[in-house]
C-alpha cells in the first residue's frame, strides 16, 4: 500500500476479532501485507484459525506492538482516544479505517450516508433503487458488512452505497464519496465522545476531502447541520418534508417530489410507501435525491419505493394479538429516534424503554410520552436515570426485572387497539450481544404469546 508516497507492507490491527476485524484481516492476508492481530478478547475466533502467518495479542493492546509497524487499522468499535492509537498517531503512523482501506482499493463512486438516525434504512433503499436501472450495486458499510471483502475486482462503473457511524469516519484519510448524505444529527455515543461537537465534527469528516466535483445532500430542517454546512465545499442539495428546497427532494401534500431550479418532477405518492413511520418520507427524499443525482429516471424510483419493505428492528410490524399490534424497532438507540418512532404510532401505545445508556438526555421524550403513552415499561441498566429524567406521570411507569416481563407487563397493561412498541432509547450491551439480537428476543417472546391465543 501507497501511503504519502512510501509502501508500506507491515500492518497492525486493532479490535481483531469483530466482523470488520476479520474482513480487514482476510482482505490483508490476500494482499500479501504481514499482519498482527490484536483484541481485547482471549480467544481467536473459528473464522480466523485457519488462516496462517498472522501473529495474534489477545488480551490487551500492547504499545509494544508498533514497533516495525507501517500502518494500523482500527475497528469502528475501539474509541480512537486509546492509548495505543494515540501513541500510534504521536509517532506519525498512520491510523486508517475500514473504510478508508475499501476506499484505496476502489476510489469510485461512492455514496456515503450517515446521520444519527435512518442511515440503515436509507442505505438499503437506496440500493433497492438504484438496482432498478444499474447493474453494479454494492451495498454495505455500518449496514452489517463490511465493504472491503465485496470491493475486490469489481467493475469500475460499480456504485458503492456505504452506511457510515461517526465511528467509521473517525479515521479517514484520503476518503471522499461522490455523494455525501447527512440525514440528521441528534444527541448519541455521549459516552464515547466527551462533547456534542466532538460528536458533530466526526460525522462531518464525510464531506472533508469533497470539492466542487462532488454532492452533498442535507436535512432542510437540520438545525444542528445548519451551523456546519458552509465549510462544505460540495455542491449542496436538500431534502424536506416540510419545506421546498431550490435543489432536492421534498414532500407535499401526499406526494414526493424533485425540484432542481424552477423544474418540478412528481416521483411518488405516499400509498407508494411500504414502510412505517412519518420519519421514513424523510429516508425516502434522502434516497430520491441520491437516485436523481445519478440520473435514475422517475418511474425506476418509484418501482424501488414500492419495492422495498423495510428492515428487521426498524418499525418492524411483529404480530397481532388480541388487537394488539407489536412493533419492533430495537434499532432506535437514541432519543431522537425513540421520539419519532413513538410519534409515528397511530392512537395511544404501551413503549417499552431501557438498556445501557449512552449519556442521553431523555428529558426531551416528555411532550411525545404524555401525547402517546399509555404507559411506559422500562428495563435494564438505565432504567433509573429514564425515570428520574422524564415527567411523565409515575403512575403509568412501571418497572420490569426482566426483558421477557417488559414485553409481557407491556402486554397486560394493554387494551384492544393499542400498538406495543419497543423502542429501547439505549443500547443493548447490558443485556444483549446487539440491537439485532434483542429485537429477535422481543419477537420470540411475541410469537410465544400469540401462541397462546390460538
Amino acid at each position: 500500500m501507497n501511503i504519502n508516497g512510501k509502501i508500506m507492507r507491515n500492518v497492525l490491527v486493532v479490535g481483531a476479532f469483530g466482523k470488520t476485524g476479520i474482513a480487514v484481516i482476510n482482505y490483508l492476508v490476500k494482499k500479501g501485507f504481514k499482519v498482527k492481530a490484536t483484541d481485547m478478547k482471549k480467544e481467536i475466533p473459528d473464522e480466523l484459525k485457519n488462516i496462517s502467518n498472522i501473529e495474534y495479542y489477545l488480551g490487551a493492546h500492547n504499545e509494544n506492538l508498533l514497533n516495525n509497524i507501517d500502518f494500523v487499522i482500527i475497528s469502528p468499535g475501539v474509541p480512537s482516544n486509546i492509548s495505543i492509537i494515540l501513541k500510534a498517531k504521536k509517532m506519525s503512523i498512520p491510523v486508517l479505517s475500514e473504510i478508508e482501506l475499501a476506499y484505496r482499493e476502489f476510489p469510485y463512486n461512492w455514496v456515503g450516508i450517515t446521520g444519527t438516525d435512518g442511515k440503515s434504512t436509507t442505505t438499503a433503499l437506496t440500493g433497492t433503487i438504484l438496482k432498478e436501472e444499474r447493474e453494479n450495486i454494492v451495498v454495505g458499510g455500518n449496514i452489517g458488512e463490511p465493504l472491503i471483502e465485496k470491493l475486490v475486482d469489481v467493475p469500475k462503473d460499480t456504485i458503492v452505497v456505504s452506511e457510515l457511524s461517526s465511528f467509521q469516519l473517525e479515521n479517514i484519510i484520503n476518503f471522499k464519496p461522490f455523494i455525501g448524505t447527512l440525514l440528521n444529527i441528534s444527541q448519541d455515543h455521549l459516552d464515547r465522545y466527551n462533547s456534542m461537537e466532538e460528536y458533530v465534527l466526526a460525522k462531518f469528516n464525510l464531506f472533508k476531502n469533497q470539492t466542487e466535483k462532488e454532492f452533498s445532500i442535507f436535512n432542510f430542517r437540520d438545525e444542528i447541520s445548519k451551523n456546519y454546512i458552509n465549510k462544505v465545499k460540495s455542491k449542496k442539495y436538500f431534502f424536506s418534508r416540510y419545506s421546498i428546497p431550490d435543489r432536492g427532494a421534498y414532500f407535499k401534500e401526499g406526494k414526493f417530489f424533485w425540484k432542481n431550479g424552477e423544474k418540478i418532477e412528481e416521483i411518488a405518492d405516499e400509498q407508494d410507501m411500504k414502510i412505517y413511520g412519518e420519519h421514513n418520507k424523510e429516508n425516502i427524499l434522502a434516497a430520491i435525491t441520491i437516485a436523481k443525482l445519478f440520473n435514475i429516471k422517475n418511474e425506476k424510483i418509484k418501482k424501488g419505493i414500492r419495492k422495498f419493505k423495510g428492515l428487521e428492528h426498524r418499525m418492524e410490524f411483529v404480530a397481532e394479538i388480541q388487537g394488539r399490534r407489536f412493533i419492533n424497532d430495537s434499532k432506535a438507540t437514541t432519543v431522537s429516534s425513540v421520539r419519532m418512532s413513538i410519534s409515528s404510532i397511530n392512537g395511544k401505545g404501551i413503549i417499552i424503554m431501557g438498556g445501557k445508556d449512552k449519556g442521553l438526555d431523555f428529558s426531551l421524550l416528555d411532550d411525545v410520552l404524555s401525547a402517546k403513552a399509555k404507559y411506559l415499561i422500562l428495563t435494564g441498566e438505565a432504567k433509573q436515570k429514564i425515570k428520574n429524567s422524564i415527567k411523565f406521570d409515575r403512575k403509568k411507569i412501571v418497572d420490569a426485572d426482566s426483558f421477557e416481563g417488559a414485553v409481557i407487563k407491556a402486554f397486560k397493561l394493554s387494551e384492544y387497539g393499542d400498538t406495543i412498541l419497543l423502542s429501547p432509547g439505549c443500547a443493548s450491551f447490558d443485556m444483549f450481544k446487539n440491537f439485532e439480537e434483542r429485537g429477535r428476543k422481543f419477537k420470540e417472546i411475541v410469537y410465544n404469546l400469540k401462541k397462546e391465543f390460538q
